[in-house]
């Protein structure tokens, strides 16, 4: 598969990635949301840029331990809800 070259600009530094083309935009819409929780950041009074990022990584650690335990919610009501349709189809 062809890998592209391509920059991503966070917390006024420029990353040089080799990406996959099909990942190029998922890519740089997470930059450009890393960017515009930082600007949301400073407005709060936060200004050095190592607390500013820590806090954004451990935002999106919550976020995303947040999401997995909804993902497993959402799939023990699938198993549930398949097992007792195939207990009425069995009924039936």
């Amino acid at each position: 598969m062809k890998e592209n070259l391509i920059q991503i600009q966070i917390s006024d530094r420029s990353y040089s990635l080799k990406i996959n083309p099909e990942d190029e935009q998922i890519l740089r819409d997470a930059a450009q949301l890393i960017e515009k929780k930082l600007l949301e950041r400073k407005e709060r009074g936060i200004n050095d840029k190592q607390d500013l990022l820590a806090m954004i990584a451990f935002d999106v650690a919550v976020q995303n331990i947040r999401l997995k335990q909804s993902g497993d919610a959402v799939g023990e009501n699938i198993d549930e809800l398949t097992e007792k349709i195939q207990k009425s189809l069995q009924s039936t």
